[in-house]
């Protein structure tokens, strides 16, 4: 029902009130329209109204401005139809008290009827128009159109990109919507590599066309779903399966052609999580047997009371939770340490100083977290004689950070040569690879001139911050000798300041070289390095232009520990390989890949079944919260560990050959 608005308190506060609910309904865009003419409408109806001292009353500046910024505001409804902040609040209510505005609004909204729309409304200030102002000369007081701005409409979005993305999907796609819904059956029968991670951007996009395919007003359409992620379908590799299937090319060969696009090193096919019938039933026969059929209730995660005397080489009795300074650990900045100084000790040394230590601070900036697990079986389903395990968080327990990232994102880590970009801000870096006769990013991941490839690509949708790109190679190939490479970094997008990059070269799993950079401005590139592969007698990497090349040490992050223990498998025996871990209360852990057994902690009778085994981890619930968290460092190969024993720094040899000749006595006496 239609308002009447009888004074000009009325009338002000109904145009607050009525843009505050256009805003919440609606998103907002901005037509392209002449001020000059909006301008001249206005002095036009406002020059109707008595005399008002010198000038007529309305004929006020401030109004005339706050009326022309709404005058572009335009917004588009459920149906599609574009309606203007003016219509609406016309339609809202009646102005017989001020016919002239009336007049006003409706010549307004018919000029700008077919003003095309150019972006979403933006607006540099919180307030358009004032509420009062006050004439100095007289102390009257003036009430003017005013409306208040929502904060997303004060940042600057450009979605052009959308808009043009949107535009080419409709274009390009509209009639091939039956392709689409047998992508997604494809999906749902694991035939598509990491094929969940493309199932959003599929049932989005094959939705749309089928609207848009009933739609009479596809402009309208396109501008009403910018937010929809099918903007991107077309920049997304799953639209090369579409293309594929629209050139007829066999269901079968498309499949394979986009997972080899898309799959890990050598693109070998992923492994397909569909067990046989036989396969489930043995497993279940032999779970039964070996007194573990009730695995899917088996795991629970590990208690302090789980562990014993023995089992704990060090602990802090003292320590009192729920302080000031345990509240904000992660929040004190702790000085970086100058290694140069700092004592070194062994892993005996460390011992030694643990049997009086008060406080001990580790420094976690490498490594990774853990949880400790317990099964619930009679007998041990670990391959040591106890029943606590332990999960890392990335699964992981020997690599750097930024390898780490490049794992959970589904990278390659183990490659013969590898190039690993991490970067900090939500620009959308792009890491290259090119040579005379072959050019590695984005738009060609796998080309087949030569054995590199690129697996990962960041930050083009949905940005993130310590995002990771990576091209690798597992083997050379005779077509990549002889050649000069180049690396470099493009900064395809950009979004915010510059940041610190870091790209590491592994040769075998090992760093190499290591360079560090500030995020290049938008549209330009930064090279990094170039090298030279030559096979004489035994393969060689040739590396020029170290002058760009720096050191980089990820700062130092002190962590005050509660408790430092070896992992399970060497608390009675020793078992596998040894990892000592610092445990502290309150630490929060992802949980996403933490699995209640790794296969090659199993009994050995079980490893028979550990394809089954594998897809089954996957899907036990681990019972319970995740007590007993903390970081950890494996033995497998030699490294340096800061810490701090009593405040003091030492920095810690992690030798794979440490033998640990701890007698039981010294245990119990660190203990205590």
């Amino acid at each position: 029902m239609k308002i009447v608005l009888k004074s000009e308190n009325e009338l002000f506060s109904a145009m607050f009130n009525c843009f505050n609910e256009f805003q919440q309904n609606f998103e907002l865009f901005q037509i392209d329209i002449s001020k000059e003419d909006i301008y001249d409408i206005y002095n036009k109806h406002a020059k109707k109204t008595p005399i008002f001292r010198k000038n007529p009353e309305w004929m006020c500046s401030t109004c005339r401005h706050t009326i022309y910024k709404l005058s572009e505001i335009v917004a588009i409804d459920d149906n599609y139809k574009r309606i203007s902040f003016l219509e609406y609040f016309l339609d809202k209510y009646f102005l017989d008290n001020f016919k002239f505005l009336e007049d006003m609004f409706t010549e307004i909204i018919a000029i700008t009827a077919n003003c095309p729309i150019e972006g979403i409304f933006y607006y540099t200030e919180k307030n358009i128009g004032v509420k009062q102002s006050i004439e100095s000369s007289t102390g009257l007081i003036f009430n003017h159109f005013h409306v208040i701005v929502n904060d997303k409409y004060t940042k600057q979005i450009s979605i052009s990109d959308k808009v043009n993305g949107l535009k080419a999907v409709l274009s390009k796609y509209s009639d091939y919507v039956n392709y689409l819904e047998d992508i997604l059956s494809w999906i749902e029968q694991n035939y598509i590599y990491r094929g969940t991670e493309k199932k959003k951007i599929v049932e989005e996009t094959k939705l749309l066309l089928e609207l848009y395919n009933q739609e009479k007003r596809p402009e309208h359409f396109i501008w009403k779903h910018t937010n929809s992620v099918a903007c991107y379908f077309n920049s997304d590799v799953i639209s090369t399966l579409v293309d594929d299937l629209k050139n007829d090319v066999d269901p079968e060969i498309a499949i394979k052609n986009y997972n080899r696009k898309v799959a890990p090193e050598n693109y070998r096919q992923p492994k397909v999580e569909l067990l046989t019938k036989t396969q489930v039933e043995q497993l279940e026969h032999d779970l039964e047997k070996l007194g573990y059929s009730n695995i899917l209730e088996g795991f629970k995660f590990a208690e302090p009371q789980d562990l014993s005397v023995l089992n704990v080489l060090w602990t802090n009795r003292a320590v009192k939770r729920g302080t000031l300074t345990d509240v904000l650990q992660d929040n004190i900045k702790t000085p970086d340490v100058n290694k140069q100084y700092v004592e070194t000790i062994d892993m005996a040394g460390f011992l030694e100083r643990l049997k009086k230590a008060k406080s001990i601070e580790v420094d976690v900036s490498g490594l990774a977290k853990m949880v400790l697990v317990k099964d619930l079986f009679e007998k041990p389903i670990y391959f040591w004689n106890n029943h606590i395990s332990f999960c890392y968080e990335t699964g992981l327990a020997d690599v750097d950070q930024v390898t780490q990232l490049v794992k959970q994102k589904g990278g390659t880590i183990d490659a013969k040569i590898r190039f690993s970009l991490y970067w900090e801000n939500l620009d959308d870096l792009d890491l290259h690879l090119e040579s005379d006769n072959v050019h590695v990013y984005w738009d060609n991941k796998d080309p087949s001139s030569t054995s590199f490839r690129l697996d990962i690509d960041m930050n083009v949708n949905r940005p993130i911050r310590g995002a990771v790109e990576n091209i690798f190679t597992s083997k050379i190939s005779r077509s990549d000798i002889d050649h000069e490479f180049m690396v470099f970094v493009y900064n395809f997008t950009k979004r915010e300041s510059p940041q610190k990059c870091i790209l590491n070269v592994y040769v075998d799993n090992k760093i190499v070289r290591t360079y560090e950079f500030k995020n290049p401005p938008a549209y330009e590139s930064i090279e990094l390095l170039k090298f030279k592969i030559s096979k004489t007698e035994e393969f060689a990497v040739t590396w020029s232009n170290q002058e760009a090349e720096r050191k980089v040490e990820l700062p130092t992050k002190f962590v005050e520990i509660d408790t430092v223990l070896l992992s399970p498998n060497y608390w009675e025996e020793e078992k596998g390989n040894r990892h000592v871990f610092f445990l502290r209360k309150g630490t929060a852990i992802n949980l996403d890949r933490i699995r209640p057994y790794n296969i090659e902690q199993l009994r050995p009778e079980l490893l028979k079944h550990k394809r089954s085994l594998a897809v089954l981890s996957k899907k036990v619930q681990i019972m319970g919260e995740p007590r007993l968290v903390g970081y950890g460092i494996s033995f497998s190969k030699q490294r340096e560990l800061l810490v701090k024993v009593d405040k003091r720094p030492y920095k810690l040899i992690i030798d794979p050959n440490w033998s640990d000749d701890v007698d039981e006595a010294e245990m119990k006496y660190a203990f205590v």
